[in-house]
């Protein structure tokens, strides 16, 4: 399983942010604007399944669904693995993003997750 912490803690780096600043709580985090950073995430389901879905706090949202206490669909299909996500502005923008997504294809969501822009995979290790 790839380092969630250290993937979210280069990203609010990257979007001009500091977890020291906040104590060492990423999901206390703002944006420029004052408002919370949110990601909208894609994960594999243990069944092959995508489950979408949108956090302010992408590790603590990993560790509620591969604990069985995530999303009801999730429950049943553990353990789910992180293939894909987006940091947003805002709780707004990564719930209309989470409407996008579920409403694609599934042929459409694997673009993504391939997609050069998607982080997950850019920190992925190929063999």
């Amino acid at each position: 399983m790839q380092d969630m912490k250290g993937m979210t803690e280069a990203n609010n780096k990257d979007a001009g942010n500091n977890e020291k600043d906040n104590g060492g709580r990423a999901d206390l985090l703002k944006g420029k604007n004052g408002e919370r950073q949110a990601y909208t995430y894609m994960v594999e389901c243990s069944d092959g399944s995508l489950y979408t879905g949108w956090t302010y706090d992408l590790n603590k949202r990993m560790e509620s669904h591969n604990s069985g206490k995530g999303a009801k669909y999730t429950r049943s299909r553990l353990p789910v693995k992180l293939v894909y996500y987006e940091i947003v502005k805002n709780k707004v923008v990564a719930t209309r993003r989470e409407y996008a997504i579920k409403h694609l294809t599934r042929k459409d969501k694997l673009n993504l997750v391939e997609s050069t822009d998607n982080p997950v995979r850019g920190s992925m290790k190929t063999e």
